[in-house]
């Protein structure tokens, strides 16, 4: 297998798993592969984003890899606005950046490295009052570090209000080919003045800027 040298390192759990009865833990599983599955498409001919398919263990806990870590805030954002818009379990999740010593592929969480210590633990310390953070070494980045944490925990009070329709819209103003409002309200079959008044009321364009930044502080390798 190829090494990656700068990867984003996707780790998450269901919140409230034990409250899902099997067929809806497969349900919601099924629905965070579709999500990854729609991700794929962002690829760029010659630049993957995701590695392989998003791998499930434990029952409630999955883990992922980009291989364009500059994505990695989106698409978390992307999948969490997937899983809210159906009224599914949400999930936790914890974004590892860093190096690989190993990428498997067709098996994610037999790979190892850096990024997959990061976030591995990282989820573990998470605090059950947030679902969202990132870790990133130290000595890679200066101060980010300390930055990472808090904008991921902004993000995630911003998220946390929102409801099912502010999310099916929100999946489709965090695709990266920026789509306009006329082609979201093409896609939906409502008003493009709809679309304008839910995205603001979900923080749209606050979020969009802080995905941009995020992009242009982890750039393609």
């Amino acid at each position: 297998m190829a090494e990656t040298p700068f990867v984003a390192v996707l780790t998450g759990d269901l919140i409230k798993s034990s409250q899902l009865s099997p067929d809806e833990l497969e349900t919601v599983r099924a629905q965070i592969s579709e999500a990854f599955a729609e991700l794929a498409t962002w690829d760029s001919p010659t630049s993957p984003v995701v590695a392989g398919e998003v791998d499930f263990f434990r029952g409630d806990s999955w883990q992922a890899a980009l291989e364009q870590a500059r994505f990695a805030l989106r698409a978390v954002l992307f999948l969490r606005a997937h899983l809210i818009s159906q009224g599914l379990s949400d999930t936790r999740t914890a974004i590892g950046l860093g190096a690989v010593d190993h990428l498997d592929r067709e098996l994610i969480s037999r790979s190892s490295g850096e990024a997959f210590l990061l976030s591995g633990h990282a989820l573990d310390k998470l605090s059950p009052k947030v679902n969202l953070t990132a870790a990133i070494a130290r000595e890679r980045d200066g101060q980010l570090h300390h930055w990472l944490p808090v904008v991921c925990q902004l993000c995630d009070s911003i998220l946390n209000r929102w409801s099912r329709r502010q999310a099916e819209m929100m999946t489709l103003a965090l695709h990266p080919a920026d789509l306009t409002h006329e082609e979201i309200s093409r896609q939906l079959g409502t008003s493009r003045q709809n679309v304008t008044a839910t995205l603001d009321s979900a923080q749209g364009s606050v979020l969009e800027q802080v995905v941009q930044v995020f992009e242009k502080t982890f750039p393609n390798p």
